[in-house]
C-alpha cells in the first residue's frame, strides 16, 4: 500500500511539474516569407455607392429617380444598398422579407441590348404586359406575380426583381405594385 501511494505522490507530483513548465515557456514561432496569392477570376465590378448622386457618376447615367415611399401592401420599402457598375445603378429594397433589386441602365451597357436583370433562371410564367406606354416583360411562377420584370425607355432599361426570402420562391409583384415602379423610375 505503501508503494502504491509513493507511486501516486510521483504521478501527480510530475504532472504538477508539467503542467507549471507549460505555463511558463513562451512559444516562439519564427516568422514566414510573406507570399502573394494571385486570385483567379474576375474582380467583383460592383461598387457600393454612398449616395444615389454619387452611383449616377459611376455608372455613367444621367440620373435615377423612383418615387418615394413607395408600399408594398401596407409596407414602405426600404432602401438597402446602392450599387454602380459601368453603365448601370442598382438600389437594393427590403419589405417584410422580399428583397427588391431596381436598375437602372445603358442600352449600349448591356450585351443583350435587353435584359438587365441578371437573373437566368427559368421561370413557369413569361408574359408581355403594357404599362403607361411601356412594353414590360415580365417572368414568375405564378400569374399576375412578377419574379423578373424589365423595359426600354429611351436609351435606357429598366428593371425590377422582387425574390421572397423566406423559401417563397413563387413571390413576384402583382400588376399594381409593378406599375408603381416602372410610372416612377427615370
Amino acid at each position: 500500500m505503501r508503494h502504491l501511494a509513493k507511486i501516486m505522490t510521483i504521478l501527480i507530483a510530475s504532472a504538477m511539474l508539467i503542467s507549471f513548465a507549460g505555463c511558463n515557456d513562451t512559444i516562439v514561432i519564427p516568422a514566414t516569407e510573406e507570399t502573394t496569392v494571385e486570385t483567379k477570376g474576375r474582380p467583383n465590378p460592383w461598387l457600393i455607392d454612398s449616395t444615389v448622386e454619387e452611383a449616377v457618376t459611376h455608372a455613367g447615367i444621367d440620373k435615377f429617380e423612383i418615387a418615394p415611399d413607395i408600399k408594398i401592401g401596407e409596407e414602405t420599402i426600404h432602401l438597402q444598398t446602392i450599387k454602380s457598375t459601368e453603365g448601370i445603378l442598382e438600389e437594393e429594397y427590403y419589405y417584410g422579407a422580399v428583397r427588391l433589386i431596381v436598375r437602372k441602365g445603358k442600352a449600349t451597357a448591356v450585351k443583350n441590348k435587353e435584359d438587365i436583370t441578371g437573373d437566368f433562371n427559368s421561370y413557369l410564367k413569361i408574359w408581355d404586359c403594357k404599362i403607361d406606354g411601356k412594353m414590360v416583360h415580365c417572368k414568375g411562377e405564378r400569374d399576375d406575380a412578377a419574379t423578373v420584370s424589365y423595359w426600354e425607355d429611351g436609351d435606357y432599361l429598366y428593371a425590377v426583381m422582387a425574390y421572397g426570402e423566406g423559401g417563397d420562391t413563387g413571390y413576384g409583384l402583382n400588376m399594381e405594385e409593378l406599375s408603381l415602379f416602372v410610372k416612377s423610375m427615370r
